[in-house]
């Protein structure tokens, strides 16, 4: 993975309506930005074949080697494309890297709120998490999630680590994990259904998601 640009993907929220792929019809509907693109990069193809970009520091060596022609193709079109191909290639390039120097309880918070913002792009709707016939109705509010709605959430995103835990991630190794930042579940009434679940505050882990650094 260290090999390729990594372009995170989620699934369609449920009731979502989006256009299918079509190989055939949208390969013809992108061929004029292909022929575009090759057509304003032939006449540049020496200055480029010569360039030395400078790249953000902290790139590795692999990341270098990936980045170094885009970044010099960016720097050739001028314009605003410099400045936002390294801001791209930051994101993209570093944001993994973090991830895999966290530990799972800092995780776990980072990911909670990243599910809090996308609940609240959507006036927390519910029907973002896709429960399982056992797993209940997924009780979300402004004010409260429940327990079994977090983990299905946490656990259906395919870049996360939960779903690959090998003892299993469920709402009592959660809770476990939360405890040492003092996040605790407790019982709420959920404000659409009147349903009673048990949950966390979201406003117990503003002190934390406060200290995130992006």
């Amino acid at each position: 993975m260290t090999r390729c640009i990594r372009v995170g993907m989620q699934r369609k929220p449920k009731g979502a309506a989006v256009e299918r792929f079509s190989g055939n019809w949208h390969r013809t509907e992108g061929a004029p930005l292909v022929h575009g693109l090759v057509s304003a990069l032939m006449p540049r193809a020496g200055s480029l074949l010569v360039a030395r970009p400078v790249l953000p520091s902290e790139l590795g060596d692999r990341a270098w080697d990936i980045w170094e022609p885009l970044i010099a193709i960016a720097d050739e079109a001028g314009g605003r494309w410099p400045d936002r191909a390294r801001a791209a290639c930051l994101h993209f390039a570093t944001g993994s890297q973090r991830r895999s120097e966290l530990t799972l309880p800092e995780l776990v918070i980072r990911d909670v709120f990243t599910l809090y913002e996308e609940f609240k792009a959507t006036d927390m709707k519910s029907d973002v998490v896709q429960m399982g016939p056992h797993d209940g109705p997924p009780l979300v509010d402004d004010e409260h999630v429940s327990s079994q709605a977090l983990v299905v959430a946490m656990c259906q995103r395919d870049e996360w680590p939960y779903g690959d835990l090998r003892r299993g991630f469920n709402v009592h190794r959660l809770a476990r994990i939360l405890e040492p930042f003092e996040i605790k579940p407790t019982k709420f009434r959920h404000k659409g259904t009147a349903a009673q679940a048990r949950g966390y505050r979201w406003a117990d882990f503003q002190t934390e998601w406060s200290k995130l650094s992006d």
